[in-house]
């Protein structure tokens, strides 16, 4: 079974690519489950559209708008994830070093609007680690209730 408990104490370890690239998979295969509910049941042709780099509906940004225009997230859901997304995106695509602790990721970090329970540690990466935690607690709440 899957512990997310241990998962976020370990990605704690990871460097900031590791940490932005694994939290927005994470919380991408969260919106593809969540779309795979509302979706007929048919396997074959819901992985047809949801998953694969020529998949109609296969990239983060389109599963999150999907998600929005479906109303099964908010707008502030919405938001939130098109911030995490746009950080995904500068140390995806860029091959030069990135940093948690750059001016313009600090600046996307501190668009999240979430609630933060427990210690609150203000560094950059720890804020972006609460807020995947806090997001995919939610987005998983909202699956088991589609069911």
């Amino acid at each position: 079974m899957f512990d997310i408990n241990k998962f976020f104490e370990e990605l704690k370890k990871e460097s900031d690519r590791g940490i932005v690239l694994i939290i927005s998979t994470l919380l991408e295969e969260y919106l593809t489950e969540l779309l795979e509910k509302k979706f007929i049941d048919d396997k074959k042709e819901t992985d047809e559209i949801l998953n694969g780099p020529l998949a109609p509906i296969g990239s983060f940004s389109s599963k999150i708008k999907l998600s929005y225009c479906l109303g099964l997230i908010n707008k502030q859901d919405r938001d939130n994830l098109n911030t995490i997304r746009k950080i995904r995106n500068k140390f995806a695509h860029n091959i030069e070093s990135s940093s948690l602790n750059d001016e313009d990721v600090v600046k996307e970090i501190k668009k999240l609007n979430f609630v933060r329970i427990g210690p609150e540690d203000d560094l950059p990466k720890f804020i972006l680690i609460d807020a995947a935690y806090f997001f995919s607690g939610y987005l998983s709440g909202i699956i088991v209730g589609k069911k």
